[in-house]
């Protein structure tokens, strides 16, 4: 194991000693999001950093400080979600980056709120998840945002929770990661389908932050959460099995908090 890590004089070091995200690009660039100094590409050739921060003044500059999630859609574009500027992109044949904001004036902007992930769908539409402002949908033809909100009078709106995550699950169903409800939406119905604890059934979604979700090859979906540990989804009833750290056991998984799941070309989850 190799440790990079900050170096006063040496300007391609790390440049932070946050490292909130990592995503390796078609390209195989590998973009690591900080809390503190934007982003940072990793060349694994030369060994060396490189940093985009907001120092710039461009119109083209990267703005932020704090990246919380990075995402390539289908075109090669890369999207960078921010914890207080909105979204970046770096379209693959334009200049560097574009910012997107969100402006009360406009209703077709980008709502309010940290970006916490991306999904682009299979009609190009950007799917953009915010901590506690619903969703985005950014329209590919007309630049201008769509908006999911929680209602409270409708029970099969969107959950009011902070959301984390966006899994899809075949082309009628996406899962959001959120707070304390799983929250399922039918593409066809435009309703959200809620998992919650239910303390008479030990297999029910834990009552917990659930900060990320994944579909492995097999089609099983995982959802990692802040403090009970790991839990995988039941396609037949709907129920959850939960893995959970174990002190005594060296097989369990290493801790109840689970950020990201992934699983490589070996087919391992890991």
């Amino acid at each position: 194991m190799r440790l990079y890590q900050t170096e006063a004089n040496n300007p391609y070091s790390f440049s932070s000693q946050f490292s909130n995200t990592i995503c390796e690009d078609s390209k195989g660039r590998l973009w690591i999001g900080t809390a503190d100094q934007g982003i940072t590409i990793f060349n694994r050739t030369t060994g060396r950093f490189r940093h985009y921060n907001t120092e710039g003044k461009d119109a083209y500059s990267f703005k932020g400080q704090y990246v919380w999630s990075i995402y390539e859609d289908k075109q090669g574009n890369v999207w960078f979600g921010t914890y207080e500027s909105g979204i970046n992109l770096m379209p693959q044949w334009q200049k560097p980056f574009r910012n997107y904001m969100h402006d009360p004036q406009n209703p077709g902007s980008l709502a309010a709120g940290e970006v916490t992930n991306f999904y682009q769908d299979e009609e190009g539409v950007l799917w953009v998840a915010h901590f506690l402002g619903g969703i985005s949908l950014l329209n590919p033809n007309s630049g201008n945002f769509d908006h999911i909100i929680h209602d409270e009078q409708n029970p099969a709106s969107l959950s009011g929770g902070g959301l984390y995550g966006i899994c899809p699950d075949s082309r009628d169903y996406l899962w959001f990661a959120s707070t304390p409800y799983l929250d399922r939406l039918n593409r066809k119905t435009g309703k959200f389908k809620h998992y919650c604890y239910d303390m008479s059934n030990p297999k029910s979604h834990a009552y917990t932050f659930t900060q990320c979700c994944y579909k492995d090859h097999r089609g099983t979906l995982w959802f990692g959460t802040s403090n009970a540990g790991l839990e995988r989804f039941n396609r037949t009833d709907g129920t959850f099995d939960r893995f959970c750290y174990h002190p005594d056991d060296a097989t369990s998984v290493s801790s109840n908090c689970i950020d990201a799941v992934y699983q490589d070309r070996l087919d391992v989850s890991s």
